[in-house]
């Protein structure tokens, strides 16, 4: 005897029942199955993603690397530079410094060679001034010796009048009050500020030829006038005053 046909409703809700089943685990594994896909797109997607913005990261921070290694080799190529042109202007500096200083020694020397030259000249034209007036007083005095044993000479003739001795004597009376004169004259004149004079009388024409610093003016003039007169005791304008 059939099983189904001695308990039919058993069996008719265990049909339905399992078709139910089977049904619902159709669904489930349909779930399970779009859950799986979804799961498997999600991952897929988020390890894109990941990877892109890793790799977005990595560009990022590379070239934030690169740029700054461009701005150390930038800021090192400056510096480097900065560097070599602080070191090219020091040298410039330091060849400057030492052209000026050559100039400055050359100039100093050229200096130097300058008052030495005319030092030099200075001392000559002193010399030659110093030579002049020394050399006339010379020629002066000569002269001077050269008359008074002339007429110690006929002094000392025997064959001259007595009146002729007496003029031989007077003359070489003046011609020593002369010489002493004179060198008072020279000697007052140096006392007013110049630096050489000499006095030489020919026939009551006394002639003075002086030095002074700034060269003789009215004053200056003045002065040998005055001591040349009183001390020689003649005419100012028998005195004639030139400069050397």
């Amino acid at each position: 005897m059939n099983k189904e046909n001695i308990f039919p409703n058993f069996f008719s809700k265990t049909k339905n029942l399992t078709k139910k089943i089977k049904k619902n685990e159709i669904i489930i594994y349909a779930i399970a199955l779009m859950l799986v896909t979804a799961g498997y797109y999600n991952y897929s997607t988020f390890n894109k993603n990941t990877e892109e913005t890793y790799s977005e990261d990595v560009s990022q921070i590379n070239e934030q690397y690169a740029n700054v290694g461009d701005a150390v080799l930038v800021s090192n190529n400056e510096t480097e530079n900065e560097e070599n042109s602080n070191d090219t202007n020091s040298l410039i500096n330091n060849e400057s410094m030492e052209t000026q200083n050559i100039v400055d020694n050359q100039t100093e020397t050229n200096t130097i060679e300058n008052k030495e030259v005319q030092q030099v000249n200075n001392n000559v034209t002193v010399a030659e001034e110093a030579d002049y007036y020394a050399s006339s007083k010379l020629e002066r005095d000569k002269m001077y010796a050269e008359m008074i044993s002339t007429y110690e000479q006929i002094i000392n003739n025997t064959n001259v009048t007595e009146t002729q001795k007496t003029i031989a004597t007077q003359e070489i009376a003046k011609i020593n009050s002369d010489k002493n004169a004179i060198m008072i004259c020279e000697n007052l004149i140096l006392t007013k500020g110049f630096k050489n004079c000499v006095i030489l009388i020919n026939d009551g024409s006394i002639n003075v030829v002086a030095s002074i610093e700034g060269g003789l003016t009215t004053d200056a003039v003045a002065k040998i006038q005055n001591i040349v007169s009183r001390e020689l005791k003649t005419e100012i304008e028998n005195i004639h005053i030139t400069e050397k």
